[in-house]
């Protein structure tokens, strides 16, 4: 007996910058625990891989964290793959929204581990206070392309869930594209080396990594240089916005254009001034 269609995937249009210049606060940060991974895919830009690394969040970067965004903040977590402390994060996510998070927090996974992130999702459920979890899922491991493909049944799994619960899973990279159904397998186009920005600086926001630092390259987290730093999870806002926009203007003033001269993505030009240790203007 043939079983029914799959839901085709959609487009997901990019939401405009939150940044509110009268709101001190942060309107958007990455979660950042390490490089620990089920998967070892060349394209990982933090090297995630089998025993990566892993730094627990601790009370206090909880509360340092909830302390520095907006309420309403986005919030994504990755490293590395969550679902492999999926006990450990429900809690750090139960702590946020205690601390009096209400706004809509991201689990970047491979999806491999479709029951421990189904449950990462059910312990955060949308309700009258908080926005809830979603997740995005790997485009390369989900089509296969460029890396081994999600098993099949992983995949189904997750796809019956999305749609019961539509909003919920997405895929990105290459694009950000919803979860739930006949897929078109690799129809968006082939996959490209990194997230699609057209070679320019993807101007990440702070990412507030586990061992207590704030980093300014959610791509780049595994590279410490002090291009990147932004200083301490518990250091002033106000300290740690400066620092991003200086790291900022140098993108806008040194790296892009220097990109744009040699015909490179600006990541290769930011790496190599990385790998000098020295922030240029």
């Amino acid at each position: 007996m043939n079983s029914a269609p799959l839901p085709v995937l959609e487009r997901r249009p990019h939401g405009a910058s939150r940044e509110d210049p009268s709101e001190p606060r942060l309107a958007e940060v990455m979660l950042y625990f390490g490089n620990a991974c089920n998967r070892a895919c060349t394209f990982c830009c933090v090297d995630g891989r089998p025993g990566g690394s892993y730094i627990p969040f601790d009370s206090a970067d909880v509360d340092a964290i909830v302390a520095r965004i907006r309420p309403d903040a986005r919030i994504k977590l990755y490293g590395g793959e969550p679902t492999l402390y999926a006990e450990d994060l429900i809690g750090v996510v139960a702590a946020l929204r205690a601390g009096g998070y209400a706004g809509r927090l991201t689990v970047f996974s491979n999806g491999i581990q479709s029951k421990r992130l189904i449950r990462m999702l059910e312990a955060d459920p949308p309700t009258d206070r908080h926005a809830g979890s979603d997740a995005y899922l790997n485009h390369a491991i989900w089509h296969g392309q460029g890396a081994e493909p999600i098993p099949a049944s992983r995949k189904r799994e997750l796809l019956e869930w999305a749609r019961v619960n539509p909003g919920r899973l997405w895929l990105g990279h290459q694009d950000v594209l919803p979860v739930g159904g006949a897929e078109q397998g690799s129809a968006e186009g082939p996959l490209a080396d990194a997230p699609n920005f057209g070679g320019r600086c993807a101007r990440c926001h702070p990412t507030f990594r586990s061992d207590g630092s704030v980093h300014a390259c959610a791509f780049a987290a595994e590279t410490q240089a002090p291009v990147y730093e932004l200083g301490r999870i518990d250091d002033p806002v106000e300290a740690i916005t400066a620092k991003r926009r200086r790291f900022l203007d140098w993108i806008d003033r040194t790296v892009e254009p220097e990109a744009e001269r040699r015909g490179v993505p600006a990541c290769r030009v930011c790496l190599e001034y990385a790998r000098d240790s020295v922030l240029r203007r």
